[in-house]
């Protein structure tokens, strides 16, 4: 149960998330730093988690340990992805900021580390459900139900 505790924990790390941005339709260069300030944003969150999950001890269970390699897995590609798009954000003409945003948005303002980047599970609480052993770790565990 108290690694299910520290499981959560961690995931809470990614609860700042930035939300996604309003999207104007038409970006120009006044557009540029406010994207690229949701995806410094994003990148700091995910990080953070990185770190969060890294910190972990092994999982007492198989399913533990196959949910901390998803959660891992979607947290590194979202930030190998982010890293990218500021990038992008950074060199693109003003006229093409728009698909940066729209995927910035999808990768990091709708970021679920449970279902990136392909949906099996629609949430933390479903995964465990299809999981007994996590089950009754995680209906008991302090910080899983905040």
């Amino acid at each position: 149960m108290s690694w299910v505790g520290d499981f959560c924990a961690a995931g809470h790390t990614l609860d700042p998330m930035p939300p996604p941005l309003p999207n104007p339709g038409q970006t120009s260069d006044a557009d540029r730093q406010r994207i690229r300030t949701f995806i410094a944003t994003g990148e700091t969150t995910l990080t953070s988690a990185e770190r969060a999950f890294d910190a972990l001890r092994d999982a007492p269970s198989r399913d533990g340990h196959d949910l901390l390699v998803k959660y891992r897995k979607s947290v590194d590609g979202a930030l190998a992805n982010s890293h990218d798009l500021g990038h992008e954000a950074a060199e693109f003409p003003a006229a093409d900021l728009e698909s940066v945003l729209v995927i910035a948005d999808v990768d990091l303002g709708l970021f679920n580390p449970v279902t990136y980047p392909a949906a099996d599970y629609g949430s933390l609480a479903d995964y465990v459900r299809a999981h007994p052993a996590l089950a009754a770790a995680y209906r008991m565990a302090p910080g899983c139900h905040t």
